[in-house]
């Protein structure tokens, strides 16, 4: 069995006062505005295939997709397909989505 199987990671969704939390299995996902990624967000300013998040054994790994405006993480712009390590309880902001994403890791 593959590491990722036995692992959930939550990622959470907070705008204002409203918060959603998606509990993934996968070892790797997309956001973006695509019906068929794992985290789908209806939003003019998030690209189709926006952000790649994957797990793997000791670390978590954020990629921008090539997004036209962007993924920002503490406020940093990524660089456009360079994986960026994830620290847990850093702030995501996509485009200019008021969508801020935070990745619990798995314990």
């Amino acid at each position: 069995m593959a590491f990722w199987s036995k692992i959930t990671c939550k990622i959470h969704l907070v705008n204002g006062s409203d918060h959603d939390t998606v509990e993934i299995k996968e070892k790797k996902i997309i956001i973006g505005r695509k019906a068929e990624h794992t985290i789908s967000i209806n939003d003019t300013s998030i690209s189709r295939d926006h952000l790649q998040i994957t797990i793997e054994k000791d670390a978590v790994i954020i990629e921008d997709m090539g997004s036209s405006n962007g993924s920002f993480l503490n406020g940093v712009p990524l660089v456009g397909f360079q994986p960026t390590p994830y620290l847990e309880g850093q702030p995501i902001i996509l485009g200019k989505c008021p969508i801020n994403i935070f990745i619990e890791l798995p314990r």
